[in-house]
């Protein structure tokens, strides 16, 4: 594969997702506050981080061997 086409999808996809965040954080039903909503987030914070780790590390990978 060229490699434009899959630097144009990786950016297709982070503007997809930028979008569909901010959709999900100004909708109606997410303006409510709610007094649990603040608990255990360090966990979802480590869990998350991981997972972007994780990411980076297979990207990379993928990157280094399919040359």
């Amino acid at each position: 594969m060229h490699i434009g086409f899959l630097i144009g999808s990786v950016f297709v996809v982070m503007a997809l997702a930028l979008a569909a965040t901010l959709l999900v954080g100004f909708s109606r039903s997410n303006r409510s506050e709610s007094s649990a909503y603040g608990r255990g987030t360090g966990k979802k914070w480590t869990r998350l981080g991981s997972i972007y780790v994780l990411c980076v590390v297979l990207i990379i990978a993928i990157l280094l061997f399919t040359r």
